[in-house]
């Protein structure tokens, strides 16, 4: 199974790497084995990243990762992030840098990550 990958570093006054991986589509819903991910990593430790999981949130996480499975998923996904970042440059005004091409593609085929 060829899984895709694609990552890129975010600086400001943090440094925030997002990192992507899907088996793209798979022909249907889970059982079909297609899953997708995104991971954000705290690189340098100086972004307060909290998660919440329920009703309490977690404080000092350096890793969050995302993972949803099925066609479908993968591109509701894409969809509710990129609103994400549209709605959050707009909050941000004028400090909002808009985004200056793709990060490069990273290919492999293995397993999901663990």
């Amino acid at each position: 199974m060829t899984v895709h990958r694609d990552e890129a570093v975010f600086e400001d006054a943090c440094h925030l790497k997002a990192a992507v991986a899907t088996t793209g589509e798979m022909g249907g819903d889970a059982g079909h084995g297609g899953w997708t991910e995104i991971t954000l990593t705290n690189v340098e430790g100086n972004c307060g990243i909290e998660v919440a999981t329920g009703t309490e949130y977690s404080t000092d996480v350096d890793q969050v990762t995302l993972r949803v499975r099925g066609d479908a998923e993968m591109v509701v996904l894409a969809n509710a992030l990129e609103w994400a970042g549209r709605r959050l440059r707009e909050f941000a005004g004028d400090r909002a840098e808009p985004l200056d091409g793709e990060a490069d593609a990273v290919w492999s085929a293995d397993q999901p990550p663990a």
